[in-house]
């Protein structure tokens, strides 16, 4: 079994869909952690109160939608995808 066709199986057994959030069927809460790193400050100004920084992050959550059993998938443990194929939290800064 090759590797494209052991994705489609593990989201076609999903019900999958990067549009929706993964608990809204069951109105269950969905934790996730965000890390924020401050790369470098860009501006500190102390008289106006005002500073820029440079900022990265991370974020992390289970869609368990795409959880599945590696057994049933020729030890298959983990799979990559783009993230324009998964649900994503929105955020706002």
């Amino acid at each position: 079994m090759d590797y494209n066709r052991k994705l489609s199986a593990v989201v076609e057994n999903s019900n999958f869909t990067d549009e929706s959030h993964p608990k809204y069927e069951v109105l269950l809460t969905l934790t996730y952690m965000m890390l924020t790193n401050m790369v470098h400050p860009e501006l500190i100004d102390e008289p106006q109160q005002k500073a820029e920084f440079d900022t990265e992050y991370t974020m992390n959550w289970t869609d368990e939608r795409l959880e599945w059993n590696p057994k049933d998938y020729c030890g298959m443990d983990h799979i990559y995808v783009l993230s324009s194929d998964v649900w994503f939290p929105d955020i706002t800064f």
